[in-house]
């Protein structure tokens, strides 16, 4: 009768797995959420942040030319989609394609924020914000909140690791002294 393997290489088989199922749901949800990117309904608002955008890029200057109550980063980004492309209306599809990245950008500032504290199962994050009913169906639409929640969560994430270098800096510091 063989002893039981208390080795670490014999208990690291379920957290790789784990880790690769988590990774494997992400992967599915984020499929699930490009697919509602490209496929979903469009919502009114997605209209005037698109027609927004085309005005910027046909030489319109937000506040000035046109009303528009939200800030104009989004369309500013969108506008330079619209650059190249001409004035057909079935190019808003393209323009939701534009949400992929932002989707990636809150996936990534997520991962980064809890990897801090929860090392490798911060992984875990990206589907617990894909699973998200309500994230991804607004995420996927041509809206300004989700830019500004992935913004914003990605500057937090910076900071957060600048603040752990310097931190671990002065502890280096402090031990050499």
């Amino acid at each position: 009768m063989s002893a039981p393997d208390d080795s670490p290489r014999g208990s690291a088989w379920p957290r790789r797995l784990g880790l690769l199922a988590a990774a494997a749901v992400a992967l599915v949800l984020f499929a699930r959420a490009a697919a509602l990117a490209v496929h979903g309904a469009y919502s009114l608002d997605e209209y005037q942040y698109a027609h927004g955008a085309w005005l910027i890029a046909r030489g319109q200057v937000i506040f000035r030319d046109f009303f528009e109550h939200h800030f104009p980063l989004l369309h500013q980004l969108l506008a330079l989609v619209w650059l190249g492309l001409d004035d057909d209306p079935a190019h808003l599809a393209l323009l939701r394609l534009t949400t992929v990245p932002v989707i990636l950008l809150t996936l990534w500032a997520g991962w980064q924020l809890n990897r801090r504290f929860a090392g490798a199962w911060a992984i875990v994050t990206l589907p617990a914000i894909l699973a998200l009913p309500t994230y991804v169906l607004m995420a996927t639409q041509l809206r300004p909140d989700p830019l500004a929640a992935a913004l914003f969560l990605a500057a937090l994430a910076l900071v957060a690791r600048a603040h752990a270098r310097r931190a671990a800096g002065a502890s280096a510091r402090a031990a050499a002294a």
